[in-house]
């Protein structure tokens, strides 16, 4: 898989009275472009307008720290790339670098996913006060529902009928 590039312009607020940036701040530019990386896939792995199948979390963020990153007008390029796929979660390599290819700084990031089964095959969604729910469950449910009426329904009227023959 290709690196996704993300733009990172240092704002003067992430500085330092050194001119550094706060070591903080690495973890919101990775965030950033994480994100980016993340609404850029073919199949995005969440829609903001839509309640998502999966959720997920970062579990782990390991960042090493090579050179200070200072402020400047140009931007900073923070390229994000998949390093490891698992059942329930996966990692992401990151790095900040100059236009000239300098690294600023490393990052590995694993991310754990929590599948939610109750919207697998469907969407719930939410326009106003109005839900609209056609997820597999509340299908499954709907049907289970019908199917008990229905059996309820065929009993008693063989009951009516057998009352009446006797």
């Amino acid at each position: 898989m290709r690196r996704h590039a993300y733009t990172c312009h240092v704002r003067f607020s992430d500085v330092d009275v050194y001119g550094h940036v706060n070591n903080v701040k690495y973890f919101e530019y990775y965030q950033e472009a994480r994100i980016a990386f993340i609404g850029s896939l073919d199949e995005p792995l969440f829609e903001p307008t839509r309640e998502s199948t999966m959720r997920q979390v970062v579990a782990r963020i390991d960042v090493d720290y090579r050179r200070p990153i200072l402020f400047r007008p140009e931007p900073y390029t923070v390229e994000t790339w998949v390093t490891r796929i698992g059942t329930s979660s996966y990692e992401l390599g990151c790095r900040i670098v100059d236009e000239e290819g300098t690294v600023y700084s490393k990052a590995d990031v694993r991310l754990v996913a929590e599948i939610r089964p109750e919207l697998i095959g469907g969407i719930v969604i939410k326009v106003g006060d109005t839900l609209y729910d056609a997820s597999v469950t509340s299908q499954l449910a709907k049907m289970r529902t019908e199917t008990i009426a229905k059996t309820i329904e065929a009993i008693r009227t063989q009951s009516l009928r057998f009352a009446a023959a006797t």
